[in-house]
C-alpha cells in the first residue's frame, strides 16, 4: 500500500513524500503547492521521558497499558519515538518497570514502534544533595553490572541509555562493559573531577544528561564538572530547554561551547506535564510535587525541580525563544541527532529509506500546533 503526503520543509520547498511499506520512497518538490500547506517535519525523538499527561513510568505498579497510553499521548505532540525513563529506585521496582515496558512492546507492536529504547537514569548516581536532584537518596547506590543485567533482561534487551556518576567506585569499569554492550553511557547526577570525566569518555561514555541540572547550587567558578563536560568534545550534551531548567544565557553559551553538532534537546518530561496546575503525589518518594501555572514543576516550598512539565515540541519552541535560532536549525537537535545517538539512521529524517515517522504542524505566534502524526506511514493522530 502506498500513499503521498504534502507539506513544506523547514527552510525548504513544498514537497510530496511518497510512502510505501512504512518507509519513505521518494521526496520530490511540489510544483503546485496549496497556499495553506502545513509544515512537514521528521517525528521528534525524545531520549528522556519520565512520563506525561498523567501517565508515569515511575508508578510502582506500572503496567503495559499505562506505557501504551503514554505513547499515544506523546504522539499527539509530534513525538514519534522516545525512551521511557526509569529513575533511581529499588532494584525490584526498576525491574518491574522494565518488564512493563517490555510487555507494552510485545503486546502492542504498533505502539511499540515508538519505543526507541529504555533509559535508566540511575541508580548508580551520587547520593549528595544537589547532584542527586529529586532522586530518592535511599536508593542511590554503587555501580553493579549484575544489577544492570537483571534490568536489561527484564526489558528484553531494550535498555539503550544508562545515566551514572563516573566518580563512584567501579563506575569506569562499568562504563567499559556497557559501551561494549552497545549501551549509550551518559554522565549525570554526579560530582566528578576532571580526571573522572576524561576517564569516562575514554572508557566509552558519549553523553551528559541534562547538563547544568542535577548539580550543586554552588560550585567553584573555574574548576567544576559543568565546565569540564562542556570542554570534553567526546561528550554530547543533552539540554532541557523548557525555559525553567536553564536560563537563557546558559543555553546560548552551552550551544556555542558544545557546537550544535554536539547538542541534543530533551524534555525530561514528568507525569504532571499536560495536566492542570496543582499539587500531585510524587510516585518515587513519599512527598509531593507542584505544577505551577507558569509550567514550573518542582518540590513545594523549595527551589528544587522535579522534572519538566513540557513535552519535546514545547522544548524546541523554548530553545527558539532563548536562542533566537530558527526551527530549521533546532528541529534536528530533537529528531535526527538523538536518533543518531541511538544508532537509528532510519529515524529523525525525511529521506528515502527512512521510516515514515512524519509530523505536520502549523505555526502560531508562540507555539506550534500538530495537525497530523504518522508512524511507519500510518496516521496515529489527526487533529479534529
Amino acid at each position: 500500500m502506498s500513499t503521498e503526503l504534502r507539506g513544506r520543509l523547514l527552510g525548504g520547498p513544498a514537497v510530496v513524500v511518497a510512502i510505501a511499506d512504512g518507509k519513505i520512497r521518494s521526496v520530490v518538490e511540489d510544483k503546485h503547492p496549496a497556499e495553506d500547506l502545513p509544515y512537514l517535519v521528521p517525528g521528534l525523538v525524545d531520549i528522556q521521558v519520565n512520563g506525561y499527561g498523567g501517565f508515569d513510568m515511575q508508578n510502582p505498579e506500572l503496567k503495559a497499558d499505562e506505557v501504551v497510553k503514554l505513547v499515544r499521548r506523546l504522539r499527539q505532540e509530534g513525538v514519534t519515538s522516545f525512551c521511557p525513563t526509569i529513575i533511581t529506585h529499588s532494584q525490584e521496582q526498576m525491574v518491574t518497570a522494565a518488564k512493563a515496558i517490555r510487555q507494552a512492546c510485545e503486546q502492542y507492536p504498533d505502539e511499540g514502534l515508538s519505543i526507541a529504547g529504555l533509559h535508566l537514569e540511575g541508580p548508580f548516581i551520587s547520593s549528595e544533595e544537589g547532584p542527586r536532584g529529586a532522586h530518592p537518596s535511599e536508593h542511590a547506590r554503587q555501580p553493579s553490572y549484575d544489577e544492570f543485567k537483571e534490568v536489561q533482561a527484564a526489558s528484553g534487551n531494550r535498555v539503550s541509555i544508562v545515566t551514572l556518576a563516573p566518580e563512584l567506585p567501579g563506575a569506569i569499569e562499568l562504563i567499559s562493559k556497557l559501551a561494549a554492550d552497545g549501551v549509550v553511557v551518559s554522565l549525570g547526577h554526579c560530582n566528578p573531577t576532571r580526571e573522572d570525566i576524561q576517564a569516562a569518555a575514554l572508557a566509552g561514555a558519549k553523553l551528559s544528561t541534562h547538563l547544568g541540572n542535577g548539580s550543586h547550587q554552588m560550585i567553584p567558578r573555574h574548576h567544576n564538572y559543568i565546565w569540564e563536560q562542556l570542554a570534553e568534545d567526546r561528550l554530547i550534551a543533552s539540554l532541557i530547554t523548557d525555559t525553567h531548567h536553564l536560563p537563557e544565557a546558559v543555553v546560548r553559551t552551552m550551544f556555542r561551547a558544545k557546537g550544535l553538532e554536539r547538542v541534543i534537546i530533551i524534555s525530561d518530561a514528568a507525569f504532571p506535564g499536560g495536566l492542570k496546575p496543582g499539587i500531585y503525589k510524587n510516585t518515587y518518594d513519599v512527598g509531593t510535587i507542584e505544577l505551577r501555572p507558569d509550567g514550573y514543576l518542582g518540590v513545594p516550598g523549595t527551589n528544587r525541580l522535579a522534572g519538566s512539565a513540557s513535552n519535546l515540541r514545547q522544548c524546541v519552541v523554548g530553545a527558539r525563544k532563548m536562542t533566537d535560532m530558527s526551527l530549521t536549525t533546532l528541529w534536528p537537535l530533537a529528531s535526527k541527532q538523538p536518533a543518531n545517538l541511538l544508532g537509528r539512521s532510519d529515524l529523525g529524517r525525511i529521506t528515502p529509506g527512512a521510516r515514515a515517522d512524519l509530523v505536520l504542524f502549523t505555526e502560531g505566534e508562540n507555539d506550534l500546533t500538530v495537525t497530523e502524526t504518522l508512524v511507519a506511514g500510518r496516521t496515529v493522530y489527526k487533529r479534529d
